[in-house]
């Protein structure tokens, strides 16, 4: 079994800037504990927007570096890796176009894209020019709002008092007035927002018993006529990055200045593991109040037309692009080209999204039913889906082949399940046919939960790749592992041919005279285990 090592550049730029000499030391050290192939996770050239304006607190850092190693850290990587004797291969994520981090205060938004009451500010230039090739919501309805409910699972106090608050540009809230205490039921609590004249509101608990329902049941909006009316979820209060903090992407410091109130809400985005590498149970879980430190939940009249990062498999803009970017990364001189399709989107609701034009005309066509109104098969629109992103995929693996380069797919665990189910960003993952087809040269097997990695759809996976002679490569979170010396022996015994350490970033801090270790033990683990002759 052999040792591979994914780098993602941007967050080994958090302690200082670096260079070529830097990256080649780097790629020395990572040689000497036995790794045989860099996996380069490529956010593009600096001209394709991702690299500028990212808000964060190591901007500097990456100006820097791209000063000292040229218009694309790939190329550079790929030099000094071959140079090295060592293999590389571009990590693409197509889905991965903007992502909803936590900025420095006051950074401008400048050539980034939308969400409701925000701007990203880590994103490519693509999605912000071509917003109708982003996963369309499926609709947009004006209707107006006369009551906002939230809902609790469990009875509340008769005398439990809830706050509304209101705001008009989600910066700034102010008290409406209004204060309401829980219905003879105990478990509703109404607003009566029709002459407050704001798209954004806030529900702030005044007692400390927690107020707490699944998250799709917790708000209901309701127009005067009593029928529901769209909204968006604000369920952590804004907070920003400190300028100094510490040096690892895995411990981030914040400042959430006054709260809330000063603050304002990120709306339609769940906090914590994104959820599009979910299968949608976040929805089932019960969300309280008090989760977020301020013991409120904000309520958006507005709602995001598209997912910011995300583009939709389906249309032809997007397909273009990701090829297009695939030969950017080809061109700096890879060995292969991967294909991720976990991501960083975060919204709330995936069930509302990936009705594109494409994908409606082509579903009318098939069922004779139009699925952005009313009722229809979801199972039917999430294979369909699924089925444009496998043409991108035979595309992306025909243009990678031709240029003399080996192509890989992630597979994640929480690409299984059936699509009568609800399914990771709604879309069948349909890696059964990926195999048959013989798409991809090699499988990254992305373990997103350590538990799920023996499944019986992942022992499925590992052996249809044995089968099929498919370089299988186990990728989980290195830093997560329990036991990390007894999970490497067991994805040994799997037959899979070789782990993905992921990411770098967990194991090395950059410092002025070298690189500092983070986790000594795991890194003699790799060396003794990967370095025998």
């Amino acid at each position: 079994m052999k040792l591979f090592m994914t780098i993602d550049f941007i967050d080994n730029l958090i302690p200082i800037a670096w260079d070529r000499e830097r990256i080649r030391q780097f790629v020395n050290l990572l040689a000497g504990i036995g790794v045989k192939r860099i996996y380069w996770v490529f956010h593009g050239n600096r001209e394709d927007g991702f690299w500028d304006n990212t808000g964060l607190p190591w901007q500097d850092n990456l100006d820097r570096t791209f000063a000292a190693v040229g218009n694309s850290d790939l190329k550079a990587a790929a030099e000094i890796s071959h140079a090295a004797g060592m293999e590389i291969f571009a990590v693409y994520k197509p889905f991965d176009l903007a992502i909803q981090s936590y900025s420095l205060r006051g950074v401008s938004s400048r050539n980034k894209i939308t969400s409701v009451g925000d701007a990203l500010q880590l994103a490519f230039n693509f999605p912000a020019a071509h917003r109708e090739a982003l996963m369309a919501r499926r609709s947009k309805e004006s209707v107006p709002a006369a009551r906002i409910l939230l809902k609790s699972a469990n009875k509340l106090a008769e005398n439990h008092c809830f706050r509304l608050w209101k705001s008009t540009d989600n910066r700034t809230y102010r008290m409406t007035g209004q204060l309401a205490t829980p219905e003879p039921d105990g478990c509703r609590v109404i607003f009566d927002i029709a002459g407050e004249d704001s798209e954004f509101f806030a529900i702030e608990s005044l007692a400390p018993e927690p107020a707490a329902n699944r998250l799709d049941t917790i708000i209901e909006v309701r127009a005067p006529d009593g029928r529901p009316v769209q909204h968006s979820l604000g369920l952590a209060p804004r907070k920003y990055r400190k300028q100094q903090q510490q040096k690892n992407h895995l411990k981030p410091e914040f400042d959430s200045g006054a709260g809330f109130a000063s603050e304002g809400f990120f709306f339609d985005y769940l906090p914590g593991i994104p959820s599009a590498v979910s299968r949608g149970e976040y929805l089932a879980k019960t969300f309280s109040l008090a989760d977020n430190g301020q013991n409120v939940i904000g309520v958006s009249l507005k709602i995001n037309g598209y997912v910011p990062g995300a583009p939709e498999p389906a249309e032809p803009t997007a397909v273009e692009y990701w090829l297009g970017m695939i030969v950017k990364a080809i061109d700096c001189g890879v060995d292969g080209v991967d294909i991720r399709i976990t991501n960083h989107n975060s919204i709330i609701e995936w069930g509302e999204y990936g009705f594109n034009r494409p994908l409606t005309d082509e579903f009318i066509k098939r069922y004779g039913t139009d699925p952005r109104c009313g009722n229809f098969e979801k199972e039917k629109l999430r294979r369909l889906r699924g089925e444009y992103y496998t043409a991108f995929l035979e595309k992306a693996a025909a243009l990678v082949k031709n240029s003399a380069c080996r192509f890989a797919v992630h597979i994640p665990t929480t690409a299984f399940g059936s699509p009568a189910e609800p399914t990771m960003m709604e879309i069948h993952w349909d890696w059964r046919q990926w195999l048959t087809e013989g798409i991809p040269d090699e499988v990254t097997y992305k373990v997103i939960h350590t538990a799920d990695t023996f499944s019986p759809e992942g022992c499925e996976l590992l052996e249809s790749c044995r089968n099929g002679n498919i370089p299988a490569t186990v990728c989980p979170f290195i830093h997560a592992l329990p036991d990390p010396a007894a999970y490497l022996a067991e994805i040994e015994n799997s037959g899979a041919r070789a782990f993905n350490c992921y990411e770098a970033a967990t194991l090395w801090d950059a410092v002025p005279d070298g690189f500092k270790e983070l986790r000594p033990a795991i890194i003699n683990l790799l060396k003794s285990k990967f370095t025998i002759s």
